[in-house]
């Protein structure tokens, strides 16, 4: 039986009415049939919700029953569902194994009623602080041509906007779009509410709640150059598509200490060269470990690198350059790159690098190599240093704007050039994570009735897994109540499972109780409203129906259930199960068969006693 929101929504009185006939028709046949019952929504269950499954996936169905029922030839599954799905696959593409017919019964209304639908908000997913964002907002309505309602946006159930609206249709689509100014910092939950009018079917589909992440500062990534470059100009656009990024490129003379040290990450167009003031800045993100990426190129002092570098040499030869093209280090694994960028690598244009004998420490490791004249060689072409106090990346060529220019021309974007540029970028700007105490969700952002799963991990000194921490966690939500729990220890960590919490923005504090040493940890994640069951509330009669037709079984409505249970007792694909067991028991176990036994063997010897034998 279908057990998600959109059966009860549509029409509560008649599932009502439903489940008390479905019990009574599983007493009748239960007395000639093995009967299973089942619920499912997204997935299949035991036991009912009593219709809030927020999600509906018909597909399921099937996986369980060829689970469940695999070796089983003479069964019949009856599956009574408004044939709604939003989840898993197209169910016409599933039947039961073994040619098992699939009977359907028809629940929900199939009839148009009035009814506003909010069926769309769209925004953004992060915002910047006292930035204004915009809102697109998308209603359906049936059955009020001529009527007017209003429609809401709320921040913290505080109205912030109002439009109102007239439907000229009987069958109406509106858009609207609203703007918001962000003022303030965190998840922040926004809602959109359209009016109610009389008759509406139902009330609960005119309301959308979503949650924006409103940050107070974008990291900030620095570009220096000596001279301008089409290099700088295309690493400059690729990492401003990153929202969360606030790009500045800056020619080197006009480079001060403050500047330098406000950058999350410092890009370096053949910066530092030879002079005292390139030294002297660059010896100052070295002191404050400020994530660098160097890009060689013709002007770079290329014989003193090892003063900048340490470690890297390039004994060149004759002052040349290759023309190198990029392949990819299979051992690499900091990050991965997509089908469509690896697809596209080898018809990259080469860089300029230069020619001779590439020394670097161990530290660095290539994300690609020097691919030249076709013949993969083992020289750098881009490599990372992870393993050190300071991340530095190194591009170790000229002329990567053609990768840019590439893209756009095969592609019409430059997305993919984008993604290794920002890949890069965010790699060198992680910072290694040493607390010795951790808390963390699995994600930052679950979805309703999803179950909340945190994890903590402790170490020693030598940074050793702690076996005997008792952790304590105290998860609040937004109006500042508070659920206590205890972390269970699991191999070399601990984990949570909270279990579903309501819809809204979490914090939690963690402690180590039994120990000292272990400062206080707070992280926090957000649930996000899941209502994507009550946007369309007109059963899908057809599926239902050609589901059943290729299993050769049929659907019926108004919840037939005489003309049912007629085709359970005269399908003949149905038949009586006869099953054998065996068992084997001991002689002994028989206390009877022991008796008769005894008293034949005295008998035998009395009997023998008597006629003089024994």
């Amino acid at each position: 039986m279908d057990d998600s929101q959109s059966v009860w929504s549509a029409d509560s009185q008649a599932a009502e009415r439903f489940i008390k006939d479905w019990d009574n028709f599983q007493q009748e046949i239960s007395k000639d049939f093995q009967v299973d019952r089942f619920y499912f929504a997204n997935e299949v269950s035991d036991s009912s919700s009593n219709f809030s499954g927020n999600k509906t996936n018909l597909s399921a169905i099937i996986a369980h029953a060829n689970s469940k029922f695999n070796h089983q030839r003479n069964g019949l599954i009856v599956l009574a569902s408004d044939g709604l799905y939003n989840a898993g696959a197209n169910p016409l593409f599933y039947t039961p194994n073994n040619d098992i017919p699939l009977a359907t019964v028809v629940l929900g209304d199939s009839n148009r009623r009035k009814d506003i639908v909010l069926k769309e908000v769209n925004h953004n997913s992060i915002v910047f602080l006292l930035n204004s964002f915009g809102i697109n907002v998308q209603i359906q309505a049936f059955g009020f041509k001529g009527k007017q309602t209003t429609v809401r946006l709320l921040h913290n159930n505080n109205e912030i906007a109002t439009k109102n609206i007239v439907f000229n249709n009987t069958n109406d689509y509106i858009t609207l779009d609203f703007v918001a100014d962000a003022t303030k910092a965190g998840y922040q939950r926004y809602s959109v509410v359209v009016d109610g009018l009389s008759e509406e079917l139902t009330l609960s589909n005119n309301r959308k709640d979503f949650y924006i992440d409103v940050i107070d500062e974008r990291e900030k990534i620095l570009l220096i150059y000596h001279a301008p470059h089409p290099d700088i100009a295309a690493i400059s656009r690729a990492l401003e598509n990153n929202k969360n990024y606030e790009v500045k490129a800056v020619w080197s003379k006009q480079i001060t200490t403050k500047i330098v040290e406000e950058a999350g990450l410092i890009i370096g167009h053949q910066f530092p060269n030879s002079s005292v003031q390139d030294k002297s800045l660059f010896q100052n993100i070295q002191n404050k470990k400020i994530p660098f990426c160097y890009i060689l190129g013709s002007q770079s002092p290329i014989e003193q690198l090892h003063t900048h570098l340490p470690g890297v040499r390039i004994m060149r030869r004759n002052q040349n350059w290759n023309d190198a093209q990029a392949a990819i280090n299979n051992n690499f694994t900091a990050f991965s790159f997509s089908e469509a960028f690896l697809k596209q690598l080898s018809q990259l244009p080469p860089l300029k690098t230069p020619f001779g004998n590439y020394n670097l420490p161990s530290t660095f490791e290539p994300v690609f190599t020097q691919k030249i004249n076709n013949i993969a060689t083992e020289y750098p072409l881009i490599s990372v240093q992870l393993n050190t106090a300071h991340r530095v990346g190194a591009i170790w060529g000229e002329g990567i704007w053609r990768w840019s220019m590439f893209d756009i021309t095969e592609n019409q974007d430059n997305m993919l050039f984008s993604e290794l540029i920002n890949k890069l970028a965010r790699l060198l700007m992680v910072q290694e994570n040493k607390q010795n105490f951790r808390v963390y969700p699995i994600k930052n952002i679950f979805e309703e009735q999803e179950k909340i799963k945190i994890i903590g991990e402790i170490y020693d000194k030598n940074f050793e897994p702690v076996a005997e921490a008792d952790i304590a966690i105290i998860i609040k939500n937004e109006e500042g109540f508070e659920f206590p729990f205890t972390l269970k220890k699991d191999g070399n960590s601990y984990s949570l499972d909270a279990g579903t919490l309501p819809q809204g923005y979490y914090t939690f504090t963690a402690k180590v109780s039994n120990l000292t040493g272990y400062a206080k940890v707070s992280g926090g994640f957000l649930i996000n409203p899941l209502q994507i069951e009550l946007t369309n509330l007109q059963n899908n009669t057809e599926l239902l129906q050609n589901w059943s037709a290729k299993t050769n079984a049929p659907s019926y409505f108004n919840y037939n259930f005489f003309e049912l249970k007629e085709f359970l007792y005269n399908d003949t694909r149905l038949s009586n199960s006869i099953k054998n067991k065996y068992t084997k028991k001991e002689l002994v176990s028989f206390k009877w068969v022991l008796l008769i036994l005894i008293l034949l063997f005295s008998a035998e010897w009395f009997l023998r006693k008597w006629e003089g034998h024994y």
